[in-house]
């Protein structure tokens, strides 16, 4: 199976929401900590059994989940800023907004508090989702 119908049979399995809570995780915290999540596993072995698939690892889960769940598009590799400093945390509802409209715009890297040597990295985008982001600061 592709990526597409790999997302299209998770969330046959999990609906929407959850498929991409599992998604937004994978990409993210997941692939930050090197290891999938016990409940990650779970859901894993579940669609494996539904579809026949052999997924077990977080490089096999990365690989065929290489999408964003918002616009269906593979997610491409960019090189980055990575922001040092101290920020203000977005509002719950800026999260939300981002997390449902743009999950993977990924337009910059968030560092320490402190500067480190490394100015750029390597992050997954969507291009669709940055074109969505692009639109609304336009707007805004």
């Amino acid at each position: 199976m592709n990526v597409r119908q790999n997302l299209n049979a998770l969330k046959a399995i999990y609906g929407s929401e959850r498929a991409t809570e599992f998604l937004l995780k994978l990409q993210r915290s997941s692939a930050a900590i090197g290891r999938l999540y016990y409940w990650q596993e779970q859901m894993l072995s579940a669609f494996n059994s539904g579809t026949g698939a052999e997924l077990k690892t977080l490089e096999d889960a990365l690989q065929a989940f290489n999408i964003c769940p918002v616009h269906e598009e593979e997610l491409r590799l960019d090189n980055v800023p990575i922001l040092y400093g101290t920020r203000r945390a977005p509002s719950p509802e800026d999260v939300s907004h981002g997390a449902q409209t743009y999950p993977f715009a990924n337009l910059a890297a968030y560092g320490p508090c402190w500067t480190e040597q490394a100015t750029h990295t390597v992050v997954r985008f969507c291009a669709a989702c940055r074109e969505v982001h692009s639109r609304e600061r336009q707007l805004g």
